[in-house]
């Protein structure tokens, strides 16, 4: 039991500085190629978001999927569940998102996290800093967004073969 009390400050140091900033990026938002998961508690489905949203409104969550829409500033993506029920939820980020070597596209694997929110217009164009698309106002109107802290592309599963390996 000692043993572990003296270990639990060093662990806690190290899960705290894990997804630090590289230099030149925004301190608020964070894009990762690859490497560790995101230090949360868990990882919830794109489904438990929308079919608990009321109880998760203002957590900080992750999640995983596929991109199903990116928009054309790439501040606007919608996130698709793995579940046989494909559930999508918008997700709004603060910055255009760059990875460095790519932008983000259709059908990329992502974990995201960042807060769960109802979408209320004045209050997200507040926190995120741009005027939402008046059409997004509309179809998104009391639904449950997720406004970003830190992105990571999954690399591509293993099982995807190149033209070559024939």
């Amino acid at each position: 039991m000692k043993r572990w009390s003296r270990l639990a400050p060093a662990a806690l140091v190290a899960l705290a500085t894990w997804g630090c900033e590289r230099p030149g990026e925004p301190e608020d938002f964070k894009v990762r190629r690859s490497g560790p998961p995101v230090a949360t508690q868990h990882e919830d489905t794109v489904e438990r978001l929308k079919e608990n949203a009321g109880e998760l409104y203002e957590q900080r969550v992750t999640v995983n999927g596929a991109l199903a829409r990116v928009g054309n500033d790439a501040r606007v993506f919608t996130l698709e569940g793995r579940g046989l029920s494909a559930e999508r939820i918008t997700v709004l980020t603060r910055q255009p998102v760059i990875t460095g070597d790519a932008p983000l596209v259709r059908d990329d694997h992502v974990v995201v996290t960042g807060t769960l929110r109802r979408f209320v217009a004045s209050d997200l164009e507040r926190d995120l800093g741009w005027d939402l698309p008046p059409a997004l106002e509309r179809e998104l109107r009391g639904e449950p967004v997720l406004v970003v802290d830190e992105i990571r592309r999954l690399d591509p599963p293993a099982s995807r073969w190149s033209e070559s390996s024939g």
